[in-house]
């Protein structure tokens, strides 16, 4: 159970904190009330201070949740894979998570440590707060957003408890489709915000994009639709295409970088 899923498919809206201690134990045990595997639960920051973090794992555990993830965020917290995210104090979350075992050992729950400090920090430090989270007794540890596999398989070696890693494309980076035009004369430009394509027509047509999307433009003949919302790249990329779609003949027209197009071959006089 994630914040980002909770968030999303409780009170519709992102995962930044918004679901407090009640909601969140509620949907967590409304969960595992209804399936008959172990649940992992997301228990954000524990809601509080260390007192604060003993009642959640136990309420957590009452309620039949396996295992608890607790994060090193300042409250209200933010996505994992999203920029502006502030961490407390090394020592500060050692004693959440001490809090975290106590109440655990009066309840059968699995404690998972998670740090956010690779992308504040950097993985050096991310890295030492994983064995810190180690030492104070953490079950699994759980490092959010490494970089690439080189820094998960640094992270499982120099770790000895089981590690937990979530690696997401996109979101920091975004997503992004490139489509070619095709075409003697035709051609696109970006005045703004808004993409401006020559396509043979009598005059140029033009798009604006919506909240999250970018266009722009090489060359004169590649356009690069960029977003964080995967879907809405894909969908903005094919009104693109669909500006002018490549014709079978002599391939003219915009198509997807890469994209193969089947040819037709042309019709011959008669003789």
């Amino acid at each position: 159970m994630t914040g980002f899923g909770s968030s999303a498919s409780v009170i519709g809206e992102p995962d930044a904190g918004l679901m407090d201690f009640t909601q969140m134990s509620t949907h967590a045990g409304n969960l595992a009330s209804c399936i008959g595997i172990p649940l992992i639960a997301d228990g954000d920051t524990g809601y509080g201070n260390a007192i604060n973090v003993y009642r959640t794992v136990k309420t957590y555990a009452k309620l039949g949740v396996a295992a608890i993830h607790l994060e090193d965020q300042l409250a209200p917290k933010r996505c994992g894979h999203v920029q502006g995210k502030v961490l407390i104090p090394l020592e500060e979350m050692v004693g959440k998570l001490h809090a975290a075992k106590d109440a655990a050992a009066e309840q059968d729950i699995v404690i998972i440590a998670r740090t956010d400090a690779r992308a504040v920090e950097g993985f050096q430090a991310a890295l030492e707060r994983c064995k810190a989270f180690e030492e104070a007794g953490a079950d699994v540890i759980f490092l959010e957003a490494p970089r690439s596999l080189g820094e998960m398989r640094a992270a499982v070696e120099q770790t000895n408890k089981p590690m937990l890693a979530n690696m997401v494309e996109g979101v920091s980076n975004g997503y992004s489709k490139s489509l070619e035009i095709v075409g003697v004369g035709s051609r696109a430009q970006v005045k703004g915000k808004t993409l401006v394509v020559s396509a043979g027509y009598s005059h140029p047509v033009e798009m604006e994009p919506p909240d999250g999307i970018t266009f722009k433009v090489e060359n004169n003949t590649k356009v690069i639709v960029s977003g964080i919302d995967k879907e809405l790249v894909g969908n903005e990329a094919a009104k693109v295409r669909a500006i002018r779609p490549p014709e079978p003949y002599k391939g003219k027209g915009i198509k997807y970088e890469g994209e193969r197009i089947l040819r037709k071959a042309g019709k011959s006089g008669k003789k």
